[in-house]
């Protein structure tokens, strides 16, 4: 039997297992973050200043693989078992192919993978809902009764920390944010008597997250939306097979909404990972086993760089040759001049960037297409 929600304390339970989730990977989105910072090379702050990247092995790396594992929407084939359900085999393929096109589902999947590469990949899916005061209400393409696949970012995803697999996790969960309207008139909530709009906040408490780095200029204030939105969670709780909806910490002790979770018995969220580590749900990413190279590669490439820029010929004369320093000056290329004593002018190099630099970068580089 499903659980029966009515002690106070247990939403507050939830938030105080958000909280944990959120203290628990605050290093780990930190370092992401990082990565961040340096896969946008300075793009997004005021800082024209910012520490150059010229060979930005983070930006070449997703750029090779991005495209490798989500250019385009995947495209669905349909085999019969038999030649008799052929036809229904292609109305099939072409049903879902239109689907999958509708949902513009590359770009959930580009997200998910420059998230995995960096943290993991979070995707959400299910069937969006319907009914008045519904249509739009997640986004132009959530229509009603139609699939979705959302990308999750890592800063509003929560799970078990106690958990140490997947499949060990007792409740597991997304932050998100939607009108405020939306809450009251759609129908599908109740108890939302204490939820207000909570604005934009640039500089909150979720130091880490992207919108820290992207909307850098905004500075650390709260931003005045055109319309009200609320944050809410959803909580997958798979013993139970329910999904309940929640309002933030201080907006109510009471679940907003709570129904039968009907899909896969993976749950509604799908993660993206690579290298795992034992008793982890988060894994190793692979930028990070880059960034160190992408420290010593670019500290390099700046030092030639200045190397390059002091570099400078020079010609010097003996102050008796002043004549044939000005003749020597004054002459085309080919030309043929005459000159009193040649040894008293000479063209003196001064810097440039040394030879043995250009192999330990190559061998950097080739480190780097290694990992």
């Amino acid at each position: 039997m499903p659980i029966e929600i009515q002690e106070k304390t247990f939403i507050g339970k939830l938030h105080d297992a958000v909280d944990t989730c959120y203290r628990l990977t605050e290093p780990m989105r930190a370092k992401r973050k990082i990565a961040l910072e340096e896969y946008s090379n300075g793009f997004f702050g005021r800082d024209i200043n910012y520490t150059k990247k010229p060979l930005n092995v983070i930006f070449r790396g997703i750029n090779i693989l991005l495209p490798l594992l989500a250019a385009n929407n995947p495209k669905v084939m349909v085999r019969p078992r038999s030649i008799e359900l052929k036809p229904f085999a292609e109305t099939m393929r072409l049903s879902m192919n239109y689907t999958i096109d509708k949902l513009r589902l590359a770009q959930s999947l580009q997200l998910a993978i420059v998230n995995s590469l960096m943290y993991m990949g979070i995707v959400k899916t299910g069937l969006s809902e319907g009914g008045p005061m519904v249509e739009d209400a997640y986004g132009y393409l959530h229509d009603a009764g139609l699939f979705y696949c959302d990308s999750v970012d890592p800063d509003d995803y929560i799970w078990d920390v106690v958990a140490k697999t997947r499949e060990d996790m007792d409740f597991e969960g997304n932050r998100y944010r939607v009108p405020l309207d939306y809450i009251f008139d759609s129908g599908l909530f109740e108890n939302y008597d204490n939820v207000k709009a909570k604005y934009k906040q640039i500089g909150d408490k979720y130091e880490h997250s992207a919108s820290k780095i992207a909307k850098e200029n905004l500075g650390n204030f709260e931003v005045q939306e055109f319309r009200p939105y609320a944050e809410l969670y959803d909580i997958w709780i798979p013993a139970e097979n329910i999904i309940m909806t929640i309002p933030c910490r201080g907006q109510g002790d009471k679940p907003l909404r709570v129904i039968e979770y009907n899909g896969p018995e993976e749950g509604p969220y799908g993660l993206l990972t690579y290298h795992c580590f034992p008793e982890s749900i988060v894994p190793i990413p692979p930028v990070f086993a880059w960034l160190d190279l992408h420290h010593y590669i670019n500290s390099f490439a700046r030092k030639m760089g200045r190397q390059a820029e002091r570099e400078k010929t020079i010609v010097a004369y003996d102050g008796t040759a002043a004549q044939d320093a000005q003749a020597i000056s004054e002459a085309e290329d080919g030309e043929f001049i005459r000159v009193d004593n040649v040894d008293r002018v000479k063209e003196i190099k001064f810097g440039g960037i040394n030879d043995q630099a250009y192999s330990y970068v190559e061998w950097l580089m080739q480190q780097w297409s290694e990992t």
